[in-house]
């Protein structure tokens, strides 16, 4: 089963220096942010987990640590250890400790960013906050310590995220739970204890957005209804010789798209990538009349082929 879990920033998680103490006298902050696979909307984060080996929220962290005194060096102003737990209905996890960042060099006010993998057990199935805390120490001995002053606030969520027919979801809190742009393409139905059945409806395809608030947040879920077809973007009349820019757009990343020359003048198709192509006119249309080039596309996922999407591009007579 895929699990998605939603990670919102009420702001970057900044951790301000100690009151007293070097993170004071030096100015030592903190800052981490969600990579890879992370998409902002709605002022937050969402961290995706795409794991088929183990039952863990898996997800990155980049986390770096500046300091206003970038004139001199000392070891409790550049040996920062980070820790991060996770508290859901009065218990609390750590799912990461001493978590080692690269120091300030000599000169600098900033460290290079270092990326570290954080799990969250299986066993943790409600939505919470994770908290934070970074210190210093000498040896085993922890010299100072200081806390996040804002948890993030979470949404664990599991289900599908490509229906070729029906899927059950389960959300980690009781909110309830709407269906966003899908009033043609599928039926959200409430099973009770926080799940909720979403039915495709007959062959319709589509991408749909499960959401639901906490604590005034919003969480969405992007998912992909059958197969939809692809759209094709870029130029629609072409009035002189050269190369240019056409993108086509899927409806997730994991799936496979192809296209096509269906009907051409005298122009090329140069493939750049999966989803970006050129069309390039090789010699002037001077016939006075309009010529019109066909590119198609289609796009297959776990529910099959779609059907195909046609650009027309117009060759202007008089190039």
């Amino acid at each position: 089963m895929r699990y998605l879990i939603y990670i919102l920033f009420s702001q970057i998680l900044f951790l301000q220096s100690f009151a007293q103490g070097n993170f004071e006298k030096y100015g030592v902050n903190v800052e981490f942010i969600a990579e890879p696979n992370v998409t902002t909307i709605n002022g937050g984060v969402q961290l995706f987990y795409n794991s088929s080996t183990d039952n863990n929220y898996k997800f990155k962290i980049l986390a770096r640590i500046s300091r206003n005194d970038k004139g001199k060096s000392d070891q409790y102003g550049e040996f920062t250890w980070l820790r991060l737990k996770y508290v859901t209905n009065g218990n609390t996890y750590v799912i990461a400790d001493e978590l080692i960042l690269y120091f300030v060099a000599d000169g600098l006010n900033q460290s290079p960013y270092r990326e570290h993998v954080i799990e969250i057990p299986p066993t943790i199935q409600t939505d919470g906050q994770i908290v934070g805390e970074f210190f210093n120490r000498n040896g085993a001995t922890i010299n100072e310590v200081k806390s996040i002053n804002t948890p993030l606030i979470t949404k664990i969520m599991s289900g599908p995220s490509v229906l070729c027919s029906e899927g059950i979801y389960t959300f980690g809190g009781p909110e309830p739970v709407s269906l966003e742009n899908g009033a043609s393409i599928a039926t959200l139905t409430s099973l009770g204890n926080n799940q909720w059945k979403l039915i495709r409806n007959g062959s319709a395809t589509g991408v749909v957005k499960l959401r639901s608030t906490t604590q005034g947040k919003i969480f969405d879920k992007e998912i992909v209804i059958g197969t939809p077809a692809p759209t094709i973007s870029g130029a629609s009349q072409i009035n002189t010789v050269g190369e240019y820019n056409y993108v086509v757009s899927k409806s997730a990343s994991n799936t496979i798209t192809e296209y096509n020359l269906m009907l051409g003048g005298d122009v090329e198709l140069i493939p750049v990538s999966e989803t970006q192509f050129k069309i390039k006119v090789v010699n002037p249309n001077t016939s006075g009349s309009t010529m019109v080039v066909k590119v198609r596309a289609r796009e297959t996922n776990s529910c099959g082929t779609s059907s195909y999407t046609i650009k027309n591009i117009t060759l202007s007579g008089n190039m």
